[in-house]
């Protein structure tokens, strides 16, 4: 694909085209959510696109992935956010998966966890969470504003308590799954 110049960017970098319409239509859509909000105050509003496509073959491609986006921010809460079908990864994956599938994936790789925490006023899930947003101890231990011995005990007793070995690449990504659907079923 040809790449674009724009003129937003400051170095004069050239960009892809498909990325700089992502921004326009990104901004058009803010440009709705605000027009709607100004004429219905409360009012809010969701908008899903899909990547540039070919017309008119590509437009029922397009539409079906629209959809797809709407349904999940519908199924998921969250309302007034502006999302392309890219965006949504792997929440857009978890979408097709039944409540039921989904509870259970959380249950087996957290639920002794949440548990624990439950019973003693713990933080260990947010711990867990930290460690696995920020990728690694330092930060995680910055980010809870802990001490990076009081995090690496933390992180001992986490494997402990679900009997998992948190330096798995397998068992940090089961369990970073299982806490975004935590965050999108509101457990």
């Amino acid at each position: 694909m040809e790449p674009a110049r724009t003129a937003s960017s400051p170095s004069s970098r050239w960009e892809p085209r498909s990325r700089a319409t992502s921004r326009r239509v990104r901004a058009l859509g803010h440009q709705i959510r605000e027009s709607v909000g100004e004429w219905k105050p409360g009012f809010t509003v969701s908008i899903g696109f899909s990547a540039p496509t070919p017309a008119p073959v590509g437009i029922a491609a397009a539409h079906r992935e629209v959809r797809s986006v709407m349904e999940t921010l519908t199924r998921f809460g969250r309302q007034d956010q502006i999302v392309s079908a890219n965006e949504l990864g792997v929440t857009g994956l978890l979408a097709s998966v039944a409540d039921d599938r989904l509870l259970d994936f959380a249950r087996r790789h957290l639920g002794a966890l949440a548990e624990h925490d439950r019973r003693r006023g713990g933080e260990l899930v947010q711990t867990l969470r930290a460690y696995l947003e920020e990728g690694e101890q330092q930060a995680a231990a910055r980010r809870l504003k802990v001490h990076p011995n009081t995090l690496r005990y933390r992180l001992d007793r986490i494997g402990e308590i679900i009997d998992v070995d948190l330096a798995d690449p397998e068992t940090r990504l089961n369990l970073a799954v299982a806490l975004r659907v935590q965050g999108l079923l509101d457990l």
